[in-house]
């Protein structure tokens, strides 16, 4: 009777050890996110800020200078017609022009501006895309849930990616027609950019002459509930089978020491529980990998 007596107790206390460490793992894993979250918010806003003022700068001068340049090729143009027309008694005039049109390299010179002023523009308009970009990114410990544009904010994480990826993978969109929800943008961000980012990283770990991530996006119904899929597929080597239950637990990674904390798939899984959405991953050896995130499309916005 003792020893049935003491048996129980112990099963009583083991059971409320597993829901105390269960508590506790999710406690931390809450903990981690927010911290990790608050830091990079503080970072990104800070250079958000600091590059939108030189750039606001530039774009100010740059739409002066364009004019400017409307006006030097107009006056250019005016002596370039009325040359021509000079009489005998204007020869060291037109001499004159003539050897500075020669200096300047005149006829490059008109071509060359346009194509000068194109460069300056464009990249204004890619820094003020990482700026946005930037912005989203800096609101993910905002918990309010929003009216949020998914392909605005995939196209913001290849924004923020595009120096690791250009020219080295080709990334491929297959955007198909879907609403607008109600979602956490800088937190939803975060999420893409952690499985894009590993997607990279596991095709720079291979030798292949083709790489590719494709990104794809569709409405599709579940058990009566309309989601959003987002689908990011690489063609990488691939996850181990060993490892597929493991991806999405606190601290495990595959990379190299340094390379990686082992946070942003949990990190992730978390957000997209948030959501009350779903993220599944399937796989195939030297094959690549599929990452599916489901988000239901009448979600309203809710408080955390």
């Amino acid at each position: 009777l003792n020893f049935k007596h003491v048996q129980k107790m112990v099963e009583r206390k083991n059971k409320l050890l597993e829901k105390t460490l269960s508590y506790l793992q999710s406690a931390q894993k809450k903990l981690i996110q927010s911290e990790k979250m608050a830091a990079l918010g503080v970072l990104t806003a800070g250079i958000a800020h600091e590059i939108n003022n030189p750039v606001n700068f530039i774009k100010t001068s740059a739409i002066g200078l364009e004019q400017d340049i409307k006006d030097i090729e107009r006056l250019l143009s005016f002596y370039k017609e009325n040359c021509s027309r000079c009489n005998h008694n204007n020869n060291a005039t037109k001499a004159s022009l003539e050897s500075i049109k020669k200096d300047i390299e005149f006829d490059i010179l008109i071509k060359e501006l346009p194509q000068l002023m194109h460069n300056i523009k464009e990249g204004v308009n890619r820094t003020q895309e990482i700026v946005s970009s930037l912005r989203l990114y800096s609101r993910m410990d905002d918990f309010d849930f929003k009216q949020t544009n998914i392909h605005s904010l995939l196209d913001s994480a290849l924004v923020i990616l595009k120096n690791r990826y250009y020219k080295k993978i080709e990334v491929t969109k297959a955007y198909g027609e879907i609403p607008i929800i109600y979602g956490n943008a800088g937190k939803l961000i975060q999420v893409f950019t952690n499985i894009i980012t590993n997607a990279i990283d596991a095709l720079q770990s291979i030798e292949r002459d083709k790489k590719r991530i494709t990104i794809r996006t569709y409405l599709e119904l579940r058990e009566d509930i309309e989601y959003i899929a987002v689908e990011i597929k690489d063609n990488g080597p691939g996850i181990k089978q060993s490892h597929i239950d493991k991806i999405f637990d606190p601290f495990f990674t595959t990379k190299d020491v340094g390379k990686g904390s082992g946070l942003g798939l949990s990190i992730s899984n978390g957000i997209i529980s948030e959501h009350n959405g779903i993220i599944e991953v399937t796989t195939k050896p030297e094959s690549g990998t599929l990452f599916s995130i489901f988000l239901p499309v009448k979600e309203e916005h809710h408080e955390k």
